[in-house]
């Protein structure tokens, strides 16, 4: 691989790392919505600002998937395909809501939590993959 390939790659894996951060921010904007509904409304109903929630987990799900599927194209030119994470079995509904008369929404939160901890293992992969370039 050239010097050229080398720094576009590490190009390309500084904007994936951005977009990570936006997409970090994005999911603390998202988890704030979800306190604010689980404080203010009915736990067995689902209402539209929770299911505005649950689109909105879906789109950063979307999203941070796709940013798996180009970090491992760059690994896969760096024949580094070991280092990228395995995708969480994750599904995002309207059930995540149900509080199953426990007054909180747990599935909801572990679900944020997996998106949240698979953008940190995206990252990490995608700083590791900077040093391979280097």
């Amino acid at each position: 691989m050239t010097e050229k390939e080398k720094n576009i790659l590490n190009q390309e894996l500084w904007a994936l790392v951005s977009l990570d951060f936006h997409a970090t921010k994005h999911s603390f904007e998202i988890m704030q919505k979800m306190l604010k509904c689980v404080s203010r409304e009915e736990a067995n109903e689902m209402t539209p600002n929770k299911r505005k929630i649950i689109e909105e987990l879906q789109l950063q799900w979307r999203f941070v998937k796709s940013m798996h599927e180009d970090l491992g194209k760059i690994a896969a030119k760096l024949s580094q395909n070991e280092i990228v994470p395995t995708i969480p079995k994750l599904s995002i509904c309207d059930e995540l809501w149900d509080t199953e008369g426990t007054g909180s929404s747990d599935a909801l939160y572990e679900a944020n939590d997996k998106i949240s901890d698979f953008q940190s293992a995206i990252q990490d992969c995608a700083f590791k993959l900077q040093e391979a370039c280097a």
